[in-house]
């Protein structure tokens, strides 16, 4: 084992922080001085390890009741690296959680997340830039991919701004619904299947 502050060095690479202003309200001159707030960006090596693990339930169970589950869902696992914006004091804003795709050099985004209170202040916005100085700073990473749910037109809104491009349509044929206890969902109800025959 190294030195403590060896140790205090190699905690710091894992959890590199990122401090930008980002205006609330782009219509705010600054010279008012009140459109201002702070998002920290720190980088976890294990989202199981950051703030972002005990959210991702909540993440997932409020994108299914909006009907916005993008199946097939790759659930986050505890070893993915993640982002986490906060404020100054460390309040959890929002997370994106993302993948390394070998086989395409690419980093795939699992999960990104901001939580109610904190939507439409560039939450979202700066984890993916910070991501994707990331990208650039490794050198090695192609493409960062994500994907939405066909009816969230509000993230591909937010994609599309934040200057990513559509490069794919999928497709499903779904034999049954993905919850548990629903009837499947190319099959009429029971009754009208009996007057069918």
């Amino acid at each position: 084992m190294g030195s403590e502050a060896d140790k205090i060095a190699l905690l710091e690479e894992k959890r590199m922080s990122f401090t930008l202003n980002r205006a609330l309200d782009k219509n705010v001159s600054k010279s008012e001085g009140s459109g201002e707030t702070m998002h920290v960006v720190s980088y976890f090596e294990d989202c199981g390890h950051s703030p972002a693990w005990p959210l991702i339930p909540t993440a997932v169970i409020n994108l299914d009741q909006a009907g916005f589950s993008f199946h097939p869902y790759q659930s986050p696992l505890w070893n993915d690296p993640c982002l986490i914006c906060h404020d100054e004091e460390g309040a959890t804003k929002g997370f994106l959680v993302y993948r390394y795709d070998q086989q395409r050099c690419a980093w795939f985004i699992l999960l990104a997340y901001t939580l109610p209170n904190y939507r439409r202040l560039g939450v979202h916005t700066i984890l993916f830039e910070t991501l994707v100085e990331r990208g650039k700073m490794r050198g090695d990473i192609l493409s960062i991919d994500s994907g939405t749910h066909v009816l969230n037109k509000a993230a591909q809104a937010a994609f599309e701004a934040q200057g990513r491009k559509q490069v794919a349509v999928h497709y499903e044929y779904r034999l049954r619904d993905w919850l548990p206890g629903k009837r499947p969902v190319d099959l009429p109800p029971p009754e009208e299947r009996k007057n069918a025959e």
